[in-house]
């Protein structure tokens, strides 16, 4: 499940359980836990990506 997950793309970043019923959160640690290695770098360049996509409106100035 989270293989073919990871491998559908970056929809993996807001991963659930596949209990109808649950609908905990996969989380990194459970990724890290769980995950081939392969996987594990795809989860973590998708990660990274989201994150410098969300954050790319933030400018650093120098405040001097």
């Amino acid at each position: 499940y989270i293989g073919t997950s990871i491998n559908d793309g970056p929809g993996c970043l807001m991963l659930r359980c596949p209990d109808p019923a649950c609908g905990a959160a996969v989380d990194q640690d459970m990724i890290n836990l769980l995950a081939s290695d392969e996987d594990k770098e795809k989860y973590d360049r998708y990660l990274l990506r989201s994150y410098i996509e969300d954050n790319k409106k933030v400018c650093c100035r120098d405040s001097t």
